[in-house]
């Protein structure tokens, strides 16, 4: 009995994909253009950062829910469950869609150490992602992200978007800590978007790609 127990634990792990979250960040983003606001519940790993996993309430009891796996897939549904702590969550595998950033033009941009900025008293570095080339960008009208870190916290950094990832992934020239304030300017160096951290906590959140 222990032995068939052992065997059919064996192939729940080699043939099913797991993946484990730790951490929940809420962020507020803010359009300016749009003069919008809005919240959005991420999921990541402290020690992982190549996955995460993003909700958003639509109403009661329901959740839209986006997974990417930076290395292999997407996954965008709607399930029923807390969007703020959605424990366990099992997902057949042909709901995904494959995903590479092998077509990313990472090789275009690059991160730099700005002076720190302090915040209600408190230190935080400065790196910006921007292009390699300030001609290029201004010819086809590229913008840049400011990014405002908290190296105290221990954590990889987390980025949701796939160009930010693919040039730290390459080059690891960006801090671990945590990500408390982003912000988009267009080429001509005015604001147009920011992401704020609202709220951070412990979760325990476990992904299950079932095969």
């Amino acid at each position: 009995m222990k032995t068939t127990f052992l065997f059919i634990t064996w192939l729940f792990i080699h043939f099913n994909e797991t993946y484990q979250f730790d951490y929940r960040l809420v962020y507020e983003n803010i359009s300016v253009k749009n003069n919008t606001r809005k919240i959005q519940h991420f999921y990541t790993n402290s020690e992982n950062n190549h996955f995460h996993a993003v909700t958003y309430n639509l109403e009661k009891d329901t959740m839209k829910f986006y997974f990417r796996d930076n290395n292999k897939m997407t996954i965008m549904l709607n399930l029923e469950g807390n969007y703020k702590s959605p424990g366990k969550v099992v997902i057949p595998d042909s709901l995904t869609t494959n995903w590479s950033g092998k077509n990313i033009a990472k090789e275009h941009y690059f991160f730099s150490k700005m002076n720190d900025t302090i915040i209600g008293e408190k230190k935080y570095t400065q790196i910006k992602l921007s292009s390699l080339n300030p001609k290029r960008a201004k010819r086809k009208k590229i913008g840049y992200e400011i990014y405002l870190v908290d190296t105290n916290i221990k954590m990889k950094p987390f980025f949701n978007e796939p160009l930010a990832f693919e040039v730290w992934r390459e080059k690891k020239n960006f801090p671990d800590g945590l990500v408390v304030e982003k912000h988009y300017y267009s080429y001509d160096g005015k604001l147009s978007y920011s992401q704020v951290l609202k709220e951070t906590s412990p979760v325990s959140f476990e992904l299950i790609i079932k095969k």
